[in-house]
């Protein structure tokens, strides 16, 4: 296998580590909306755990953790029993907010009963042939943006960001959360002198589904910008994304496991087809859509064990997907390219 000319790194759970803070937002934001506002009674344990998390993330198809959070929320929904709801087209969250808070007491359900009936692979299951309950459809206000409709990506990135950068960037006060971002409770898996080092033998880029601007908060915060010469994005996804539902009228989904960030990048880097280029991911989405690349592209797949809990089980899942390399944490990688 030729040595790359280009390192993409996905970032989460690989340039930096998130377990305290994505993994805790999403935690939080199931546990407000049900708890704060359709005023279900809390349980006596979390409703998500950090394995819960792995489940849907191993599933493929919740790379994106906006997305991920939603599948949370609508499986907790689904569990409800039936009810009779009037539909209401809601301007805003503040209005989606108070008409939660009038039918949550209503819905005859406690956070215990909803922790005892949940069922991962169920939900996954049923997800997967489509399936979804008219409680969930009707109580899950999940689309749109923060700005208007979408309540559970206002709460997550309230808290992802903390009240002031979050008025910084949307202009808009939080609605729910005045506390620090959980994005400052992320620390760098590697260190700038190492970053540097590789830096000075490769092209270095970063292929993720974080926005631009809380990449770059991160980035800048842990001083490592100028080694990255490509940076793809959630808004270069969502950007094809928009532009092919306008040209055809058909929705696609060009997150991970799709390889369009990825060639997205090479391309913007006018990567001949003799310099190959590594994608280095910690998920099993991550190994497809590089793998997927290869179509294109020569594209070697890394895959990461720094972020798992169980090593052992991510080391068989990347065999499995016929990763070309798996290495313990990202400072081998100069040794492995060497």
């Amino acid at each position: 296998m030729k040595r790359p000319h280009c390192l993409l790194f996905d970032c989460d759970g690989v340039l930096v580590d998130v377990s305290a803070s994505y993994r805790e937002v999403i935690k939080e934001t199931v546990q407000v909306y049900l708890r704060d506002c359709l005023k279900i009674p809390d349980c006596d344990r979390p409703l998500v755990t950090d394995r819960d998390i792995e489940s849907f993330k191993h599933a493929g198809g919740y790379n994106n953790d906006w997305e991920l959070t939603y599948g949370l929320l609508e499986m907790f929904l689904e569990e409800i029993p039936p009810v009779n709801i009037v539909p209401l087209k809601l301007k805003n969250n503040l209005h989606i907010i108070n008409f939660l808070g009038f039918v949550g007491p209503r819905l005859k359900i406690t956070g215990n009963k909803l922790l005892a009936r949940k069922n991962i692979a169920g939900f996954l299951k049923k997800r997967a042939a489509k399936k979804k309950s008219s409680a969930a459809a009707a109580l899950l206000f999940n689309r749109g943006d923060v700005y208007d409709t979408n309540l559970v990506k206002r709460l997550f990135q309230e808290y992802y960001l903390g009240a002031d950068n979050f008025a910084s960037i949307y202009h808009r006060r939080a609605l729910l959360y005045s506390g620090e971002g959980y994005i400052n409770r992320e620390v760098p898996f590697i260190n700038k002198t190492a970053l540097g080092s590789l830096a000075a033998k490769f092209t270095l880029g970063v292929v993720t589904g974080r926005p631009r601007t809380e990449l770059e908060l991160t980035l800048k915060r842990f001083d490592i910008s100028e080694y990255f010469s490509i940076l793809v994005a959630h808004e270069d996804i969502e950007e094809k994304e928009k532009n092919y539902h306008r040209e055809t009228g058909k929705e696609i989904s060009l997150g991970k496991p799709h390889p369009f960030g990825l060639l997205t990048a090479v391309e913007r880097l006018g990567l001949k087809e003799d310099q190959p280029a590594a994608y280095i991911g910690d998920l099993p989405d991550d190994i497809r859509a590089a793998n997927a690349a290869k179509a294109c592209h020569p594209f070697i797949s890394v895959g990461v064990l720094q972020a798992a809990s169980d090593n052992d089980e991510a080391s068989r899942e990347f065999t499995g997907l016929k990763a070309d390399h798996i290495l313990e944490n990202i400072t081998e990688l100069e040794e492995l390219f060497k």
